[in-house]
């Protein structure tokens, strides 16, 4: 059976931001717009790429029901305006409260606001300069999944024997465990 022909307009998986670190670096530039009730972030990314994320809170939005209808929309917006989005960016739509989903006004907005977004975003990089934050850079998370603590300091390894003359355990510095109890038979 010959294969479907991918749709032109389709969603795929390179054109999400999926790890916590793509958005980490996209929030990090601070680079952003606003259109009503509608926030978008944006950041250089890979070449030649246009990527979204979304950030839809229950706080903001409301329940599981109108979240997920929220992203549908916001997705498929995304989705039939992609070409009129400028290439070489992430970006992350965050709703606000009072977010009123209608796909006929996303559709005629979010073009403009991606490229406002991604004219802001290219001067903040080159007002960063060379040793500002380069499109690439990812900062570390402590805190999320196994192994994500940062290393702890240590002044070497612990020590399993016995205690030594001087220590808290042993008594006055330099007696034995003997001279150490008052009461010991001698």
């Amino acid at each position: 059976m010959p294969r479907a022909v991918p749709h032109p307009h389709a969603f795929r998986k390179s054109s999400h931001l999926r790890h916590p670190r793509e958005f980490d670096r996209v929030f990090q530039l601070r680079c952003s717009a606003r259109e009503g009730p509608l926030l978008v972030f944006a950041a250089p990314g890979l070449p030649a790429t246009r990527r979204m994320g979304l950030s839809v809170s229950r706080r903001n939005i409301g329940g599981a029901v109108v979240r997920n209808r929220v992203k549908r929309l916001l997705r498929e917006a995304f989705r039939l305006t992609a070409a009129g989005w400028p290439e070489g960016f992430d970006w992350v739509l965050v709703p606000q409260k009072g977010f009123e989903p209608k796909l006929d006004r996303l559709l005629r907005d979010l073009p403009a606001l991606a490229r406002r977004t991604a004219e802001r975003a290219q001067r903040r990089q080159k007002e960063a300069g060379p040793g500002g934050i380069p499109p690439a850079y990812v900062r570390p998370r402590f805190g999320r999944g196994k192994g994500s603590a940062p290393p702890l300091a240590t002044s070497g390894p612990p020590t399993l024997g016995p205690p030594t003359a001087g220590s808290a355990t042993s008594g006055p510095a330099g007696a034995t465990a003997e001279e150490a109890r008052p009461d010991a038979p001698g």
